[in-house]
């Protein structure tokens, strides 16, 4: 996998996505982006990361083994064999790097790469004494309740070590605004959480 290795040092605020749905709503961002933000994508799946793109720095994260043949697939056990190991933390550190102020992970919980990566990332962060905060959606109704289970263990784990998490409810938004299909209700998503973090920024 081919790493976008875009450095800017003076850079103070992170803000870092990791899944699917986070690097959607950072290629949005990057539509009107802020001053004095670097814009990252962390991912197991390259058609995840924006490789094309100068401006967003894009981190492929490599397995230790097949991820597919692990019996705790999507667990934090699952996560940590293989994904939890020197050279994906050396990726990591490189965005989080002297010149951090401030993190912003960007993450849709309830999947596996974004929950558990999510927990990973904030605490190799919080070793650094960087302040983090977590922007996260839940699961829609219909995705199961095996999803949304682990998106809210996800964020008391993260409430359990001290960072600030700003969780955004896909299927309140969705019932607010009836009418629209599946794939506009997506984008809605998107843009409401590039709305929260970009208000959360600009009032810093």
């Amino acid at each position: 996998m081919v790493d976008n290795y875009v450095i800017h040092m003076d850079y103070s605020i992170k803000v870092i996505a990791i899944g699917v749905a986070a690097s959607r709503c950072v290629r949005k961002m990057m539509e009107h982006p802020l001053t004095n933000v670097e814009y990252c994508i962390v991912s197991a799946d390259e058609t995840d990361l924006d490789l094309n793109n100068s401006n967003v720095r894009s981190i492929g994260l490599v397995p230790n083994c097949s991820p597919h043949i692990i019996d705790s697939y999507g667990s934090n056990m699952w996560f940590n064999q293989c994904f939890v190991n020197w050279e994906n933390e050396v990726k990591v550190k490189s965005i989080i790097n002297q010149s951090a102020k401030q993190v912003v992970i960007v993450v849709g919980f309830g999947g596996g790469i974004g929950t558990s990566g999510t927990i990973w990332i904030a605490e190799i962060s919080k070793k650094q004494n960087i302040p983090v905060t977590v922007v996260c959606t839940l699961p829609f109704g219909f995705e199961g309740e095996r999803k949304r289970q682990r998106a809210l263990d996800a964020v008391k784990s993260l409430e359990e070590i001290g960072i600030a998490v700003k969780v955004l409810y896909a299927e309140d938004l969705w019932k607010m605004n009836e009418g629209l299909d599946l794939y506009n209700c997506f984008v809605f998503l998107d843009e409401y959480v590039t709305d929260t973090v970009a208000s959360m920024l600009l009032r810093r």
